[in-house]
């Protein structure tokens, strides 16, 4: 959101300040704060070993309930007076983060990577939808992706096909978002 609103097109002006700053803790608060505490309580009660969630045994009920968080946060999107967009937004990061879940299941996925590719495919779909040049920041966001998914390849955490899979996974599905906003 916060990208979207430094962006110099209609979506920023389209939705007045005050509305900027609702939709501001409505998403901080539904996609960072109440996940984040419900991690830290998991691992607070020893259900999980830590908040990196190594095991992909650990990785279930947090992604389930950060999965309900990001649909509170869609559903609560829905309710305000802003363009379709960013409540969609929000449904194609709860999506990657399904997604993640299901595969999780069988295969451990880089979520981390998963995440940046998801900012990837929504920055190339704004660049495509609102017919603006994102050239730059696309590639300072491909810059990063190989700083995350180097530094997953270093701790141990993932293999190359992790890491590359979440990246593919977590792009393609918000881009798509994106491109049936655009129908």
């Amino acid at each position: 959101m916060l990208l979207i609103f430094n962006l110099n097109t209609y979506l920023a002006y389209s939705v007045p300040l005050q509305l900027q700053r609702i939709i501001f803790i409505v998403v901080f608060i539904t996609t960072f704060v109440m996940p984040v505490l419900f991690t830290m309580f998991l691992v607070q009660k020893k259900i999980i070993g830590s908040l990196e969630l190594e095991k992909k045994e650990e990785r279930k009920l947090p992604f389930i309930v950060t999965a309900f968080f990001y649909l509170v946060a869609f559903y609560l999107m829905r309710m305000l007076p802003v363009p379709e967009f960013f409540p969609l937004i929000i449904l194609g990061a709860a999506l990657v983060i399904i997604v993640g879940f299901l595969i999780s299941l069988k295969w451990k996925i880089s979520v981390h990577t998963m995440g940046i590719g998801g900012v990837g495919g929504l920055v190339w779909g704004l660049s495509e939808i609102l017919y603006i040049q994102l050239t730059m920041l696309f590639i300072l966001l491909i810059l990063l992706s190989g700083i995350i998914g180097t530094a997953r390849l270093i701790r141990g955490s993932h293999t190359q096909m992790q890491i590359y899979s979440g990246l593919l996974i977590g792009f393609a599905i918000e881009l798509m978002v994106m491109e049936f906003y655009s129908v």
